[in-house]
């Protein structure tokens, strides 16, 4: 996938979770405040970005932003 698909995807689940602008793809999720909604927008996110549903089960090993966009290179 290219970089402009994964700054989309960054971008997108900023807006859509309402964090802050300064927030990175090396963000950690629990700084994030990462619960239960923000996994249903970062599958959401995802899928209208990159077109592949994710389920929650492959978000457990993903400590930041980076290790779910990396889900969309395997």
């Amino acid at each position: 996938m290219s970089i402009e698909k994964d700054n989309q995807f960054l971008k997108n689940f900023i807006d859509e979770a309402g964090l802050d602008e300064k927030t990175n793809l090396n963000s950690k999720l629990e700084d994030l405040g990462w619960d239960s909604l923000a996994v249903i927008t970062a599958i959401a996110v995802f899928d209208e970005v990159y077109s592949i549903t994710l389920n929650a089960e492959e978000l457990e090993g993903c400590t930041n932003l980076q290790d779910i966009v990396n889900l969309s290179k395997r």
